[in-house]
C-alpha cells in the first residue's frame, strides 16, 4: 500500500487520549465546574470534527475508494489525540430527563456495537458492515453528546456517555496493528464475475454531475458530441456514434452493412452469435455462419472455406465479424498479422468487416498497438465504456460518416436515442480519459491469480494463455457451479462459464490484495 495512506501511530497517544478523557471525568465527580467545563468543550469540539470525519470516512468507503477512507481515517485519530486543546470560553446549559434518559440508553446500544466493531479490530480486519455502521452510529453519537445540554444533575449522563465513547476509541487504538495501520478489510465482497461489475469512482461521479447536457436525438448535447469526436479520433475513423450497449453497437453494425436474407461470417464463440439473444436475427433477418477458430481467432483460410458460391439457393455473404479481445477465448487478442490477412480475403470477395471491440482497448495496452491501427482495416468498429474502463453504461460505434448516419437511423428505429445523454456520456469521457492506461494493473492481477491457482490441487489453469484481464480455470474435484456456490457465501464472485470451467475477470474494483484473498478462500475450500 502507497507509504501516504498508511496509519502510523504512536502507542503512547492511546494513553494521551484515555488520560485526558479520564481527566474530564475527574473534574465533573469533583465538581470543579471551570474546569470540568473546559476540557469537556475542549472533547465537543473535538467531537464534531471526530463526527464530520467518521461521516467521510462512512462515504469514501461507500464509494469504494478504500484508500482515501483510510486517509479520512487516519484524520479521526489525530482528532482523538487532541482532545485536550481546545478553547477555555463555556457555558452550562440545561437539559431535560427524558432526554438524559434517551441518551443512556443509545449509548448502551453503542457500547455494544463497539464491543463487536472490536472483536472485528482482533482479527486484523475491517469488515463492511463494522467499517459503516459501527463508526456512523459513533458519529451520530458524537454529534448528539455536543448537541447535549449539561446540568450539574446531569453529570452522570455525562460521564457515562464520554466514558463509553472513550472506550470505544481506545479499544480502536489498541486493535490497530503494530505498524499502526488499519488494514482494509479482506471480508468485503471481491467480485470477479465480469469486468462489467464495476461502479463509477467518485472523480467520474463528479464529471458525471457537472456534465453539460443537450438533447441527444437533436444532435445538440455537447458532452455526447466530445465522447464522439473523441473516439473517432482515437479509433482514426470518421465519426462515431453513442449506444446504450455494446450489444446495440454490434447489432446496428450488423443491420447498417446488410439486408434481410444476407449472411454474415463469424467465430462459433463469438459475443455477436452467443451472447446477443439471436439478435442477428431478430433484428437485422441475417443468418450466421460460424467459425472454427482457437479460441475466438480464425484465419484466412477459414474465411475461404466458408463462403458459398453465387447461386440463388444460397444467402449472400456480406459481412465478416472479429472480437477482439475475445470473450470466450479468455481474452485472447487478435494478432495484428492474422487481422490483416483475413481483411484481405475479405476485401477480394468483396465483403465489409465489422470489429467488435468491446475489449480493444485491452488488446491495445497489452500489445502497446494503437487502437487505430486495430481498426483500420474494418468498415466499423464497436467500443465500450463500461467494462475494463469502469463507466457505467455506454459502448460507440463507428466508421464512415455515411455508414454512422445509417446506423442513426436503425438506432432510433430500436429505441436507443436518447435526450440528455451527456450526463452518461460524461462519465464515458471520463473513463475514457483516465482509464485505459491503468488496464495494465488489471492485465497484472490476471496473471497474479492464473500464477496462484497454478499451485491450487483440483484445478487446472494455463497461465500462459492469460493474455488481458481473463482467466479461464477447469476445476477437478466438483462441478464448477457447485465450487461457485461455494465461494459466493465467502465473499468471493465468479462466474461457471461450463460444467468444469470458471470465469474470473480482474477489474478496476479488485487490488492485488484482493486477489490474494481469493486465491486463500479457494485454496482453503479446495483443501
Amino acid at each position: 500500500m502507497n507509504e501516504r495512506y498508511r496509519l502510523f501511530l504512536r502507542r503512547k497517544s492511546v494513553y494521551y487520549a484515555f488520560d485526558n478523557t479520564t481527566k474530564t471525568f475527574q473534574s465533573l465527580k469533583t465538581h470543579d465546574r471551570a474546569e470540568g467545563a473546559r476540557l469537556l468543550l475542549a472533547l465537543n469540539e473535538a467531537g464534531k470534527q471526530l463526527a464530520v470525519n467518521l461521516g467521510l470516512a462512512r462515504v469514501y468507503l461507500k464509494h469504494s475508494d478504500p484508500l482515501v477512507a483510510q486517509r479520512t481515517w487516519q484524520h479521526v485519530l489525530e482528532e482523538i489525540i487532541k482532545l485536550k486543546e481546545g478553547p477555555t470560553q463555556y457555558r452550562w446549559q440545561t437539559a431535560s430527563r427524558d432526554k438524559a434518559f434517551d441518551l443512556i440508553r443509545s449509548r448502551l446500544l453503542i457500547e455494544t456495537q463497539a464491543e463487536h466493531f472490536l472483536e472485528v479490530l482482533k482479527k486484523g480486519t475491517v469488515s463492511t458492515n463494522a467499517y459503516l455502521v459501527k463508526p456512523h452510529n459513533l458519529a451520530l453519537d458524537m454529534n448528539w453528546l455536543t448537541a447535549t445540554i449539561i446540568h450539574p444533575e446531569r453529570i452522570k449522563v455525562c460521564q457515562l456517555r464520554w466514558r463509553l465513547v472513550a472506550i470505544f476509541v481506545v479499544s480502536v487504538l489498541r486493535a490497530l496493528p503494530h505498524d499502526g495501520c488499519m488494514t482494509y478489510e479482506t471480508s468485503r465482497v471481491i467480485d470477479l464475475r465480469s469486468d462489467t461489475v464495476t461502479k463509477p469512482t467518485p472523480a467520474m461521479r463528479e464529471a458525471m454531475a457537472r456534465a453539460e447536457v443537450g438533447d441527444d436525438v437533436f444532435g445538440d448535447d455537447p458532452t455526447v458530441q466530445e465522447l464522439e469526436s473523441e473516439t473517432a479520433a482515437l479509433l482514426g475513423k470518421e465519426a462515431a456514434m453513442f449506444t446504450p450497449s455494446g450489444t446495440m453497437a454490434n447489432q446496428l453494425a450488423i443491420r447498417s452493412q446488410t439486408e434481410p436474407g444476407d449472411e454474415i461470417l463469424v467465430d462459433a464463440n463469438a459475443h455477436i452469435y452467443y451472447y446477443e439473444g439471436g439478435a442477428p436475427a431478430a433484428l437485422s433477418g441475417v443468418m450466421c455462419r460460424c467459425l472454427d477458430g482457437w479460441r475466438g481467432v480464425f484465419t484466412d483460410a477459414d474465411l475461404e472455406a466458408a463462403l458459398r458460391p453465387t447461386d440463388q439457393h444460397f444467402p449472400r455473404t456480406r459481412l465478416v465479424c472479429i472480437e477482439n479481445t475475445h470473450n470466450r477465448g479468455g481474452g485472447k487478442i487478435w494478432p495484428i498479422e492474422q487481422i490483416r490477412e483475413v481483411a484481405a480475403a475479405a476485401l477480394k470477395h468483396g465483403l465489409q468487416l465489422h470489429l467488435d471491440g468491446a475489449r480493444l482497448w485491452n488488446a491495445s495496452v497489452a500489445t502497446g498497438i494503437a487502437e487505430r491501427e486495430y481498426a483500420a482495416p474494418f468498415n466499423t468498429v464497436s467500443v465500450c465504456f463500461s467494462k475494463g474502463l469502469g463507466a457505467p453504461v455506454g459502448s460507440a460505434l463507428a466508421g464512415s460518416k455515411n455508414l454512422i448516419e445509417r446506423a442513426r437511423r436503425f438506432r432510433k428505429m430500436i429505441g436507443g436515442g436518447m435526450r440528455q445523454a451527456g450526463v452518461i456520456a460524461a462519465g464515458a469521457l471520463f473513463a475514457l480519459r483516465n482509464h485505459r492506461g491503468r488496464l495494465v494493473e488489471d492485465h497484472a492481477n490476471a496473471k497474479l491469480l492464473a500464477s496462484r491457482l497454478g499451485n491450487i490441487q483440483g484445478l487446472k489453469v494455463e497461465p500462459d494463455e492469460v493474455e488481458t484481464n481473463m482467466i479461464r480455470f477447469r476445476v477437478r474435484v466438483m462441478p464448477a457451479e457447485q465450487l461457485v456456490e461455494r465461494l459466493r457465501a465467502r465473499g468471493v464472485l465468479v462466474l461457471a462459464v461450463g460444467r468444469d470451467t470458471i470465469r474470473a475477470v480482474s477489474n478496476l474494483m479488485v487490488s492485488a490484495q484482493d486477489i490474494e484473498a481469493a486465491v486463500g478462500t479457494i485454496s482453503a475450500l479446495l483443501k
